[in-house]
């Protein structure tokens, strides 16, 4: 166990808890009889924080004026303790109460629990969702087929959806916990499998069905995150996933180079996969099921609207039923509320991922085949570009998901797209330094936006809807890529330039900037029955439900 300490000088406010990092409890303390009878001890636990265990214990010697502090602690994250327990023993050892680094409010030791494990599928989801990115350019050389043939291979890989969809709904009914270990064994063994196939097609096709279980579990990644971190904290948490999935996808890149060891060793990076099974039985033995999820409430909404459709007879009866039971409590909702609203939601949603998705996914799949051909970047020179340009984008993710939960979504996603797009579009038309240069800031721009735009879908729908819902934001995003893919490989087939071609679909994500300028809500530090009053409601009948059936 961790222990820091340090002596400082006489500080005026030692003998306060302390917040930020961690939120101290109420001092305990005594006085010690020293040579002048003037030693205090005074002991802070922890009230709220990541912590399994956590003392800090403060002597004060007024003859001297000094103060020694001895704080011992033990983080609770699964695989990403090693990293924070480092951060935070500096923190302690300097005194700080904050840090860049932390959150904006402490999570409980629930929630760390939670991220933690979360974040080792995230790195396994970003590597498995962009293997196939990596090494479709030198598959398509050992198969023998032209830029249109990876259009459109790329493009039959978009329709992973079609399985993801009832895949992510399954969660609103089955829990998001079964769901979420399920897709992540067979993500990696399907992965494995592909690592055999024959011919382009027959890699597509396999991709089809793989990624339709990764794409799933990317989904309840979102929707788990939601559901489990606190208001003031969600973009900050969304920022730790959405930078281990970069760095799940930065591995794939970096492993790209070994395609320059021979004609099938892209095949290797499709079996690698297979090492982070031992993360998946983790998940399964440590993850709780999400805490808004409620099998009972959903069967409970389920027999509702069943007795609804009896008639308004015997829902008479039952009101009787209830008065004569002396319950005056708000009794369920006969039809779903603010439908239309959800609706609403989800269409914008929907059409704003759709804008996106025209430009960043072939501007994401065709990144290396631009610069292989259009560049001259070896296989190495390939990953050594993707992991230096990238590596900016770390600190981007971190900052854009502490502003988005102090200073909003919106206008942080609007400033993060708009120069994003703009630093992609100047680095297609740069060479040499300035295509660096611009990369970089690409990165860097995007990625402060990434961390809001990944929780906009589930903050915005109710708990029984969120998986079906980020199911069908996710279809329309696979349907803007390939479009796209589709297009950029008919525009630049035939030896026309690919980095002009890219640049031309990046008109419809400025208009997606538009909606989220003008018609995106603002979800920051909002709570989620707040945002979603249906939610608030089946809480409510849930409890009225309980209280009836523990009567006499």
């Amino acid at each position: 166990m961790p222990v820091v300490e340090r002596t400082i000088v006489e500080d005026d406010d030692w003998h306060s808890p302390r917040t930020g990092l961690v939120e101290e409890s109420p001092p305990t303390g005594t006085a010690d009889a020293g040579p002048s009878g003037n030693v205090e001890r005074i002991e802070f636990a922890q009230a709220a924080g990541p912590f399994r265990e956590y003392r800090r214990t403060v002597v004060r010697n007024g003859d001297t004026a000094t103060i020694h502090e001895t704080t011992v602690f033990e983080l609770s994250m699964p695989l990403l303790g090693w990293i924070f327990t480092r951060l935070y023993r500096r923190a302690f050892a300097r005194g700080q109460r904050s840090a860049w680094w932390s959150a904006p409010v402490p999570i409980d030791r629930r929630a760390a629990d939670v991220l933690g494990l979360l974040t080792g599928v995230a790195l396994l989801a970003g590597y498995m969702g962009t293997v196939m990115t990596t090494t479709i350019t030198f598959a398509a050389d050992q198969f023998g087929a032209d830029r249109a043939a990876q259009g459109w291979a790329l493009a039959a890989v978009r329709f992973d959806v079609l399985l993801a969809l009832p895949l992510a709904a399954s969660a609103d009914r089955l829990g998001r916990r079964r769901l979420l270990v399920l897709c992540a064994t067979v993500g990696p063994v399907g992965m494995a499998l592909s690592a055999v196939a024959p011919g382009l097609w027959w890699l597509a096709a396999m991709q089809v069905v793989t990624r339709g279980f990764v794409t799933a579990m990317a989904i309840l990644i979102g929707v788990v995150l939601v559901e489990e971190m606190p208001a003031a904290a969600r973009g900050y948490c969304a920022s730790v996933l959405v930078s281990a999935a970069a760095l799940g996808s930065g591995l794939a890149v970096a492993l790209g180079a070994l395609a320059d060891l021979g004609p099938s060793m892209w095949r290797l990076l499709f079996a690698i996969p297979l090492l982070g099974l031992p993360i998946t039985r983790l998940l399964a033995r440590l993850l709780p099921e999400s805490r808004r999820f409620d099998p009972a409430a959903a069967r409970d909404r389920e027999s509702a609207r069943d007795r609804e459709s009896a008639g308004d007879a015997s829902a008479g009866d039952a009101s009787a039923g209830d008065a004569s039971a002396g319950d005056d409590g708000p009794a369920p909702p006969r039809r779903p509320a603010r439908l239309r609203e959800v609706i609403g939601r989800l269409a914008l949603l929907a059409g704003g991922t759709a804008l996106l998705a025209v430009f960043s996914n072939p501007a994401r799949q065709f990144n290396n085949e631009f610069l292989r051909t259009e560049r001259g970047f070896s296989a190495a020179r390939l990953s050594l570009f993707g992991l230096l340009t990238a590596a900016p984008g770390s600190l981007g993710l971190l900052v854009g998901g502490k502003i988005a939960d102090r200073r909003g979504r919106r206008v942080l996603v609007v400033c993060g797209l708009t120069g994003g797009i703009g630093c992609h579009v100047a680095a297609l038309a740069s060479h040499g330094a300035a295509l660096w240069v611009w990369s970089i800031g690409a990165a860097t721009m995007l990625a402060l936006a990434l961390p809001a735009l990944s929780i906009y879908g589930p903050e915005l729908f109710p708990t029984r809807l969120r998986g079906i819902t980020g199911g069908v934001i996710t279809a329309a995003g696979r349907i803007g890529g390939a479009a796209g893919l589709i297009a950029v490989g008919q525009l630049s087939d035939n030896d026309a330039p690919l980095g002009r071609a890219i640049s031309v679909m990046a008109v419809a994500p400025l208009m997606m900037v538009l909606l989220v300028l003008f018609a995106y809500p603002e979800t920051a530090r909002r709570e989620l029955e707040d945002l979603n009053p249906d939610d608030s409601q089946s809480a409510t009948n849930a409890a009225t439900s309980a209280s009836r059936l523990r009567r006499p």
